[in-house]
């Protein structure tokens, strides 16, 4: 299957509509007003920004568990909390430099370096703070791919570009069926077989943030989904001041914008740029969503009479 062709040939929906369309749901599926719609707006502008394994496509699991009765409680024993570039956002807007971080200690599909047994889920962490003109939105995790796109893939029986997974072996492999297998295989951490120490790294700082500070994690007994999350937000205003660190980060940014390319053909740009250029396009054109995520949705649609097709631009 082409998945760039598949794509392509997606329906396009109104992003307001979509925002109606899952506030609807998730209110339907028992979640209070005011969350819904706020998680609604969260699940759509992940899908703006172009990650659409982190938008909608969550929406059936999240129905799923309102459904049969579950909540987020308290910070270290949180849902999936979607697209971690949308809480960015807010920190463009409000003069904040943000920090997100999370892990989900009740699973794990990430082994650490050197390593053939999980330990870690993809651990990402997230980081946004405005420019001048624009901002910089980082959202990356400490595993080369995510369990999402695994996921998706092989319900659709592709495979990966590159051999970013390992079978329980240790063995690399592109094909996110290892994931699977029994015994299972793992993602790999950023970095790969030569560099993964990096991800690794990287995954014990966000447990640490998580699960370490909120003395919620892995040593505890798992409890179904329960994801830990750490947040930290940095006031502009309270340290050098705005203007000071504009200063310097507009210097920083206009050296890498700057930059002499490898390839003229694709200039140097900063995280989160094609994001806020492709949710400015779909929120005028149309939101593409994948395939996929329609028929996620089809039955729970049933149980609650709507229809996502009532959101498709026209």
């Amino acid at each position: 299957m082409n998945q760039a062709a598949s794509s392509s040939e997606a329906p396009l929906y109104n992003a307001p509509a979509l925002v109606a369309y899952a506030d609807a749901l998730l209110q339907k599926c028992g979640l209070a007003a005011p969350m819904a719609a706020s998680v609604a707006r969260t699940l759509v502008e992940g899908d703006l920004l172009g990650h659409d394994t982190h938008g909608l496509a969550l929406l059936a699991g999240y129905a799923k568990e309102l459904e049969a009765g579950a909540a987020s409680l308290v910070i270290r024993r949180s849902h999936h909390i979607a697209c971690l570039a949308v809480y960015m956002l807010r920190a463009l807007q409000e003069d904040m430099l943000m920090l997100l971080a999370c892990s989900d200690p009740n699973t794990a599909s990430v082994a650490p370096f050197g390593g053939t047994q999980a330990v870690f889920t993809p651990n990402p962490l997230a980081l946004g703070f405005g420019l001048s003109q624009g901002g910089v939105m980082v959202d990356i995790s400490a595993s080369i791919t995510t369990n999402g796109m695994s996921n998706r893939k092989r319900a659709a029986g592709e495979t990966f570009a590159e051999q970013w997974l390992i079978d329980a072996r240790g063995r690399p492999s592109n094909d996110p069926q290892v994931l699977f297998d029994s015994p299972p295989g793992t993602l790999l951490p950023v970095g790969g077989l030569s560099h993964g120490h990096k991800g690794y790294g990287m995954a014990l700082l966000v447990e640490a943030l998580t699960g370490g500070l909120a003395g919620h994690g892995r040593a505890d007994p798992p409890e179904g989904w329960g994801a830990t999350v750490h947040v930290t937000l940095h006031d502009l205003h309270a340290f050098g001041g705005k203007a000071a660190f504009l200063r310097q980060m507009d210097e920083v940014a206009e050296r890498c914008r700057g930059n002499a390319p490898i390839d003229p053909a694709k200039p140097v740009r900063l995280p989160g740029e094609g994001g806020l250029k492709r949710r400015e396009a779909q929120s005028r054109d149309g939101v593409r969503l994948h395939p996929s995520i329609a028929r996620s949705l089809q039955e729970v649609e049933q149980r609650h009479g709507l229809r996502l097709a009532q959101a498709l631009a026209r």
